[in-house]
């Protein structure tokens, strides 16, 4: 798995008693790989403060599936939970999770606002919440729902990083297959385009210089005027310029004589 380096680097990482060199090393991927245990329960608990826990806020109510990660900051080890891995194509045991293993499967369109995120929580210690793009070792494009939050000791300090992504591609898809069946509705019920009404519109363009839009407001307005449907105005307009007639009349006047408008006065 090749590695990630930012785009950008840190220039004032941290702002909560967490040293600069960790997030620098978050970051710039230049954490070694460790033996991962799973986590630990969240120090918060030992402190009695109440823990946040995201996924009950986000998933309440639903089935999307979630999966869990946390990151030490101490020791920069990752933990990731089974559906972690799936997520990003890969089994568990085959690879130890770490910072630039994550950042390699962001999509390239994502991965500043990613590193932005982490580089936040870091720093404020406040809850996330973002969507992005993973793309797994087959080449699926995922679409991802971040949610976590930071884990403070009794002293304030930034221990751990924890959340979880919500896989929310099948979602999107349904969301985008509604969209394109109604388009494709709308589409279906659009009435075709009459080559007449094109006709007339150009007629009444190259007579007064209209715009198409203005073009076929005159058609409808005569169409109303008349109560005649706006194909028989229109196929009557055209006619009457396909005719040969020598009367010397300009398109205007001719134009204005057959709309039942004022005779122009010529230029």
């Amino acid at each position: 798995m090749s590695t990630v380096t930012p785009s950008s680097s840190v220039d004032d990482p941290i702002s909560m008693d967490v040293p600069a060199d960790v997030v620098e090393d978050v970051l710039e991927g230049s954490l070694e790989d460790k033996a991962v245990n799973p986590p630990p329960e969240p120090e918060a608990a030992a402190t009695g403060a109440a823990v946040w826990d995201p996924l009950n806020a986000l998933t309440a109510g639903t089935a999307e599936p979630a999966a869990r990660f946390r990151y030490d900051v101490r020791s920069g080890d990752w933990w990731w939970s089974p559906g972690m891995f799936d997520l990003h194509g890969l089994t568990e045991g085959d690879v130890e999770p770490s910072t630039e293993l994550l950042m390699s499967h962001k999509h390239p369109e994502d991965l500043a606002a990613t590193e932005q995120t982490l580089r936040s929580v870091l720093a404020s210690g406040e809850p996330f919440c973002c969507r992005h793009r993973v793309v797994d070792t087959h080449g699926r494009v995922r679409e991802v729902l971040s949610v976590g939050e930071a884990v403070c000791d009794a002293d304030g300090r930034i221990t751990t990083v924890q959340g979880y992504f919500v896989d929310l591609t099948a979602a999107f898809s349904a969301a985008t297959e509604r969209a394109s069946a109604t388009a494709r509705a709308i589409e279906q019920r659009r009435p075709a385009v009459d080559p007449t009404i094109e006709q007339a519109k150009g007629v009444l363009i190259a007579a007064f210089r209209l715009s198409p839009d203005a073009a076929l407001e005159l058609l409808t307005w005569r169409s109303e005027e008349i109560r005649v449907d706006l194909s028989v105005v229109s196929r009557g307009l055209v006619a009457e310029f396909h005719s040969l007639q020598d009367d010397n009349l300009s398109a205007a006047r001719r134009a204005c004589a057959h709309l039942g408008l004022m005779a122009l006065d010529e230029d």
